[in-house]
């Protein structure tokens, strides 16, 4: 199949998140050099381009989240020459929001007496992933993933500690903090730094257009500086760690089949599936499970992950209705496997998730229950909540209901009253007996809804980034339809496929894409190194 989407060309805006400023290290931007204007032959399109800068290296790196900032880190310990190219203007991309990776056996691990057989945790994963992803992808993987946090570590990377996520292994490395707001702002930061340290040329503001191509092999990269220019990188070898297509309502739709209507991404934006998009051009296959997404779950319009009232309407056990004013899981599912909350819910028309006004201030007063990830620890005290929720209706929201009764919440909603009475009532009778007849959830959470005033919220389903991509090999390499490498080009991260089934595996090795990231762009490192010889 061969998509073809405006994506190399668009300039996303940062989402809420990035408020804290332009971050990273912040590259050439415009670049000097002769001119010239030259049709570039690529796949199947040719196209003129007006050329005016030039560069002739040995590996060129598109993309500067973990993916891209190892591969050109390693790329350069390796004697390699490299430019590494980035659509924003500054680098780190959605890794920035990330909390940490996974890894089994490293000296962090050791430290702490957590001791996990790999064979084990690789074999949970297969069986989550019901043997749907390439065995050779994990094994190389995982035996590589202690050596890489050493190697990181060596390098100057900085991690906290060792811990699990919900019901995960103790494999989560979480990364060392600032004050920026974004858990992986210090981390991104130092890769940027020991990146730039070691020679590689880092442009931003400049996308990848098109791949070029020399008897079946790799050539070179024409790069959109966005002022009409174009950069031309002749190299033998490209990495691409472009983010996958998480912001390209389009590509998800055509991969996934979800409803446009469904969901909602958060990151850092531009993940439009440049990378994705350039290898199909020139032959490359897409991985099984190509749309597959790392869901977290419901997110509130308006919010942003980690805030006090996302955590509240979200993450916490309470109750959830869809458009037939029904319930349709478990809501411990928030935070036993996000993967599979989100699951649940892009399968309903509506969410709508309940709250009392006594549930509200319980968590103002008392604490969460659930917490969310690494933003709010179980039991803190959602002190911002009031404030957030009075922003979103004096905004204008149009997400957010309240009324004194159930009817009156269901007629604000566009549920039916009678409907939505009927679940409000066995639900009580569940929390009352303390047996959910229906989805078997905990009898500590079940949280009863008996007055009011009460409070809905429509909920959209949000994930972090697609984890489905292009077909890879255990050496990082592009694969084409027959199973066969395309010489000179590689891929990782989240433009690499094949590591997962329909969900993320977070409830057996959460981090699992970060650490994937690492390997796979020092992996393609190491195999551009080899093939250059």
């Amino acid at each position: 199949m061969s998509l073809h989407v405006k994506g190399a060309m668009d300039r996303r805006s940062f989402i809420a998140a990035a408020a804290v400023g332009a971050l990273g290290i912040v590259g050439t931007g415009a670049l000097g050099g002769c001119s010239s204007s030259s049709a570039q032959e690529s796949g199947s399109s040719k196209q003129t381009y007006n050329i005016t800068d030039t560069r002739d290296v040995d590996v060129v790196v598109v993309g500067s989240g973990g993916t891209g900032c190892s591969a050109a880190f390693r790329a350069a310990e390796l004697g390699l020459n490299v430019v590494l190219v980035e659509k924003q203007a500054s680098t780190g991309g959605t890794s920035r929001c990330s909390e940490g990776l996974f890894a089994i056996g490293s000296s962090i691990q050791k430290a702490l007496g957590v001791e996990i057989s790999e064979q084990h945790i690789i074999s949970e994963a297969m069986d989550y992933h019901h043997w749907i992803p390439d065995t050779d992808l994990y094994q190389t993987y995982f035996s590589a993933s202690a050596a890489n946090v050493e190697w990181m570590i060596g390098n100057g990377i900085e991690f906290e500690t060792v811990t699990s996520l919900g019901t995960s292994a103790q494999t989560w490395h979480v990364y060392k903090t600032d004050a920026s707001g974004l858990p992986g702002n210090l981390y991104m930061q130092t890769w940027a730094k020991i990146v730039a340290d070691k020679g590689v040329e880092i442009v931003t503001n400049t996308t990848g257009s098109e791949i070029e191509m020399d008897n079946g092999k790799v050539a070179g990269l024409i790069c959109d500086s966005g002022d009409g220019t174009y950069l031309e990188v002749k190299a033998k070898a490209i990495i691409l760690g472009t983010g996958g297509y998480s912001d390209d309502a389009d590509m998800v739709v055509a991969l996934s089949g979800y409803d446009r209507n469904r969901f909602s991404p958060s990151g850092m934006g531009g993940r439009t599936g440049d990378g994705i998009t350039m290898a199909q051009s020139v032959g490359a296959a897409l991985a099984p499970f190509p749309g597959t997404v790392m869901f977290y779950g419901g997110k509130l319009p308006g919010t942003t992950f980690g805030q006090d009232i996302f955590a509240a309407t979200s993450f916490e056990p309470l109750l959830w209705v869809n458009q037939d004013a029904k319930r349709f899981c478990n809501e411990m599912v928030s935070e036993n496997n996000f993967s599979y909350s989100g699951n649940s819910q892009i399968k309903q028309k509506r969410v709508v998730s309940i709250l009392t006004k006594a549930q509200m201030d319980q968590f103002v007063n008392e604490g969460s229950i659930f917490g969310c990830a690494q933003y709010i620890a179980r039991g803190q005290k959602l002190t911002k909540l009031w404030d957030q929720y009075n922003a979103l209706v004096s905004g204008g929201s149009t997400d957010v209901y309240q009324a004194d009764s159930i009817a009156g919440l269901a007629e604000q909603a566009g549920l039916d009253a009678d409907a939505l009475q009927t679940t409000v009532d066995e639900y009580n009778d569940y929390c009352d007996t303390g047996v959910d007849l229906e989805f078997e959830k905990d009898s500590q959470y079940l949280l009863p809804v008996e007055e009011g005033p009460f409070y809905g919220f429509n909920l959209e389903v949000g994930y972090f980034t697609t984890v489905g991509g292009l077909k890879v090999d255990t050496k990082a390499e592009v694969l084409d339809s027959a199973g066969d490498p395309i010489p000179g080009l590689y891929a990782g991260g989240c433009d690499a496929g094949g590591l997962y089934g329909d969900s993320y595996d977070v409830t057996i090795c959460a981090g699992s894409q970060q650490g994937w990231a690492v390997h796979t762009g020092k992996t393609a490192a190491e195999s551009a190194a080899a093939y250059l010889g």
